[in-house]
């Protein structure tokens, strides 16, 4: 019994000469900064604590500010598709059989960090040699193009006017989707 008692008084002594430093979601847990006796100011534990506790208020305040910014920038990205979608392309050519015929390839680049956008409306004119226009089609991308991506697609031969020598592009309109 006196055993028993003397373990349940030597483990409040050590843990009332130490303070514990918790911060919710730390994922290591306490640390023990240690205000006990001569060593005090000179533990590891007592300087490691306290700077753990300063570091861990400054991440805090800072994860919520950028919170609060991405969530801005969420809404600025899904309002604003055409700054965010970026759309390039050109002719390729290939080899079919005996015949050499031409696409169009078409790339839209999604350059939002958070937003995704689907339903991308792109105009695309062919142009000659002296940038006269010879046809303006539509084309629509119905996959979801997610952020830092890309979505390429592909315009047949039948497609494309006989004297195209250049292609340009324009973004008609895209649906921001969370």
């Amino acid at each position: 019994m006196w055993i028993f008692l003397i373990a349940v008084a030597s483990a409040a002594a050590f843990f009332i000469s130490k303070k514990i430093y918790y911060t919710a979601g730390f994922k290591e847990g306490a640390i023990f900064a240690d205000t006990s006796g001569y060593k005090q100011g000179y533990s590891i534990g007592f300087e490691e604590g306290y700077k753990f506790r300063d570091s861990i208020a400054k991440i805090e305040f800072a994860l919520r500010a950028s919170e609060q910014f991405n969530l801005n920038l969420i809404y600025d990205e899904l309002g604003n598709p055409l700054a965010y979608i970026e759309i390039s392309g050109g002719f390729t050519e290939r080899k079919e059989s005996a015949l050499v015929r031409r696409y169009l390839i078409i790339k839209a680049t999604n350059r939002a960090q958070f937003a995704r956008y689907k339903d991308i409306e792109i105009t695309v004119m062919f142009l000659d040699k002296r940038e006269t226009p010879l046809k303006e089609s539509t084309y629509e991308i119905k996959d979801i193009l997610y952020p830092g991506r890309s979505i390429s697609i592909e315009v047949p031969p039948k497609d494309i006017p006989e004297f195209s020598e250049r292609v340009r592009f324009k973004l008609k309109g895209a649906q921001g989707i969370d």
